[in-house]
């Protein structure tokens, strides 16, 4: 379909051939497991807690929790960007604070409630006599960021943080400090992308900074950013070159180390708990140069898909697709399932459109019939992860054979197109394999998290030096085979449900 040819384009090369393309595109579908009706006017984006699977959202009724596991929604205060901390147990949210004369401290009820006071644009003017003094007694109405504690929101919050006043925030959780939980906020500042460290203490009553607002990447520009689970990577639009870009800063924030890119604009990332994978949105309807148009409410002007991005194999998977219906900002509950809003396209303005949470399992969208294919031990795990090779041959300039990568990107393989790589390749193609593979094996100077990456999941290079197309071929035969088996009992077992 069109809608699915336009994904790829983004995020495939240019310089692919289109009957390349059939091949590089992920054709799965993630299979809808859960679809919770929400209010309508679900806006901007979700943010959600792996720990706890709930996730925060902004509607034209307020701020909501919800609770993906049974289905309890709860309205919490503000009206925009309510995030939860990975952990589930503070939830943030941009303000607009009065200054209350009376108690000279800061409130989230306006003092123009009180007698004797009035507010009058920006200030609050004290009453006496029947009239109000000419000079203010107070300037009024600043925003800052807010923490609550998810438990016991009814309380207030637990910190203003005077030093904060924009929105867009993402959290990642930082290791424990002794007895404390410990998060990193990401946000866009004035000054270009900002983090902030901040500790929770054991009782959970206590939420306090752990040091100054410090800039990432020397002050680095970035649109609609979004920071990683563990605090050390973060993703961000960037308007002068036309990409996102996703850059590792490291536990202490000052690393700016390029990971990285895709080639356009999407909807607000979210990094898997593991890190592996990357979900966003792309609309096929919008200008890709008009860097202010972020979806707020999607409606017929919009044509939106949610996806997610393979890291090692580096292809995209859309993960949600219908004429009838836009799916976007989607986010991790955990590392095989992913939330997103979807609503029923309509003229917004004339008739409202439906909106809901649906959830979806990442495991609907990998090849599942092929348990020995991902060991590095067996023949078939050798077989696969060639193939797996041959299609980032196809599908990308400057492919990295390492056999994490080609087994990633074999994973997500429709059984039809196996066959169709393999004679895509002649003989000196699969010799080119076997030299790049004999290349990056013996790279075992190149150490990741301390580990050789050579050593993970190493080729067997007496194995890959006597593949041949005619093995390849027979191995696709009996992989279409088990999966065309695998699919027919599946159904006779949903049958049997009914």
């Amino acid at each position: 379909m069109i809608f699915h040819f336009t994904i790829a384009m983004i995020l495939i090369p240019l310089a692919v051939s289109a009957a390349s393309r059939d091949l590089c595109e992920v054709q799965q579908r993630a299979k809808v497991v859960k679809n919770i009706p929400v209010p309508d006017g679900v806006n901007y984006f979700i943010r959600g807690a792996p720990s706890t699977e709930e996730v925060g959202f902004a509607t034209t009724k307020g701020n909501f929790l919800l609770d993906t596991k049974n289905r309890n929604m709860m309205a919490v205060p503000g009206s925009i960007d309510p995030v939860l901390t990975p952990d589930g147990k503070v939830v943030s949210i941009p303000q607009f604070l009065y200054f209350d004369p009376q108690t000279k401290s800061y409130s989230t009820d306006s003092p123009g409630s009180f007698d004797g006071y009035v507010v009058e644009g920006d200030t609050v003017n004290q009453c006496k006599n029947g009239g109000c003094d000419i000079e203010p007694v107070k300037m009024t109405i600043e925003e800052f960021m807010t923490f609550y504690a998810r438990d016991n929101i009814s309380a207030g919050p637990l910190f203003y943080d005077q030093s904060v006043n924009n929105n867009y925030q993402s959290f990642g959780a930082l290791k424990n400090q002794e007895s404390s939980a410990a998060y990193r906020m990401l946000y866009e500042s004035s000054n270009g992308l900002a983090i902030r460290d901040y500790q929770l203490d054991s009782n959970g009553k206590s939420f306090s900074p752990m040091g100054p607002v410090k800039t990432v990447c020397g002050g680095k520009k970035g649109f609609i950013p979004a920071i990683n689970k563990t605090g050390d990577e973060y993703a961000a639009y960037d308007p002068e070159n036309g990409v996102t870009q996703i850059f590792y800063i490291g536990k202490s924030g000052h690393e700016c180390q390029l990971k990285d890119t895709i080639p356009g604009l999407v909807g607000k990332i979210d990094f898997s708990p593991n890190g592996k994978y990357l979900a966003y949105h792309v609309d096929h309807k919008q200008d890709r140069n008009d860097t202010k148009n972020v979806v707020r409410y999607a409606d017929e002007r919009n044509n939106i898909e949610a996806a997610i991005f393979d890291r090692e194999a580096k292809l995209p998977m859309t993960i949600a697709l219908s004429e009838k219906t836009n799916s976007y900002y989607p986010v991790f509950l955990n590392d095989n399932t992913v939330a997103y809003i979807n609503s029923v396209i309509s003229e917004y303005w004339q008739t409202k459109p439906s909106f809901a949470i649906q959830l979806v399992r990442l495991e609907s969208v990998t090849t599942p019939n092929c348990s020995d294919c991902y060991s590095p031990y067996t023949n078939n795990g050798q077989l696969a992860a060639t193939i797996g090779a041959l299609r980032l041959k196809q599908c990308q300039k400057k492919p990295n054979y390492y056999y994490k990568n080609a087994i990633s990107s074999f994973s997500h393989l429709k059984p039809s197109q196996c066959k169709e790589l393999v004679n895509s390749c002649d003989s000196a193609c699969l010799s080119e394999i076997r030299s790049s593979v004999n290349d990056v094996s013996s790279q075992g100077g190149l150490i990741v998290r301390g580990v050789p990456l050579s050593s993970r999941q190493p080729w067997n290079l007496e194995s890959v030096s006597k593949v041949n197309t005619k093995e390849l071929l027979s191995f696709c035969d009996a992989f279409s085979r088990a999966n065309t088996e695998s699919s027919k009992k599946s159904r006779t077992i949903n049958r049997t449900k009914q």
